[in-house]
């Protein structure tokens, strides 16, 4: 560890900084109870997390024996220097709630992705993440979620079970996909919308439909089309064909649904 050598540190631990309001035993750290400030102004609070920790073998070895209980050491022998890491790499599972959130981060990162920024506007309506509640918002009443995740099913036993049109059914709902089968008649679809957190694609199995997108371009889909819309992308889907018409939905678990004009 070079910092601990250029440095001259005897002893060196990796540390967490928050920028936000801390209290210990009901009385504040870094802050004041008379005054607020912006978080990002305070002085940071510093948690050792222990990732990363590094002696001097001589120092910690010293007072190893000396065995000096007005010591620090040995674990914060002599020169003690501290150097942050960001919160992800600061974390440690000590609790199932710290493996969530370590494996949540592992899973983020494989995707490769960063979030970027939204910033919402006035053209926003509302924002809905509820299946059942935001089908509804385009006509769909339909609904079948109870059978999800059947080791087998077939697509025209589904279309005899749920009838005419506008339907939905649930295939798949699990910890991170949900997928549908949305039927529909011409001129149904879905409101002009965006997801900001997650890419979605659908397969057209019958009749037409049209992806609309924010930017004014218009892909036009039929029977064996795959269509792939990325996180972001303001778009409205139309049934186009005379006959209704049937796609495969597939998208993140409850993701959001935000709303505009």
């Amino acid at each position: 560890m070079a910092l601990l050598e250029n440095e001259k540190y005897d002893s060196l631990f990796s540390v967490e900084q928050r920028f936000t309001e801390t209290l210990y035993n009901g009385h504040p750290l870094n802050f004041s109870l008379s005054k607020k400030i912006p978080t990002q102004t305070l002085g940071p609070v510093q948690m050792i997390s222990w990732a990363l920790s590094g002696w001097k073998t001589a120092s910690f070895m010293e007072s190893y024996k000396r065995d000096n209980p007005e010591e620090a050491g040995p674990t914060f022998c002599g020169k003690v220097g501290f150097f942050p890491l960001d919160r992800i790499q600061a974390l440690d599972a000590d609790t199932w709630d710290d493996l969530r959130l370590i494996e949540a981060s592992l899973y983020y990162g494989r995707q490769k992705i960063s979030p970027g920024a939204y910033r919402f506007s006035e053209n926003m309506l509302k924002i809905e993440n509820n299946l059942e509640e935001l089908i509804g918002y385009d006509g769909v009443t339909k609904v079948e979620m109870k059978s999800a995740n059947a080791p087998l099913s077939n697509i025209e036993e589904i279309k005899r079970r749920m009838g005419s049109p506008p339907w939905l059914y649930l295939l798949f709902y699990t910890g991170e996909f949900q997928t549908g089968l949305i039927y529909q008649r011409t001129g149904e679809g879905a409101s002009k919308h965006c997801h900001v957190t997650h890419d979605e694609w659908w397969v057209v199995l019958e009749g037409s439909f049209e992806w609309r997108l924010g930017d004014g371009k218009i892909i036009k889909a039929g029977v064996s089309d795959v269509v792939f819309v990325p996180r972001g992308t303001v778009h409205t889907i139309v049934c186009t064909s005379k006959e209704p018409g049937l796609r495969l939905a597939v998208g993140a678990r409850d993701m959001e649904h935000i709303y505009v004009k």
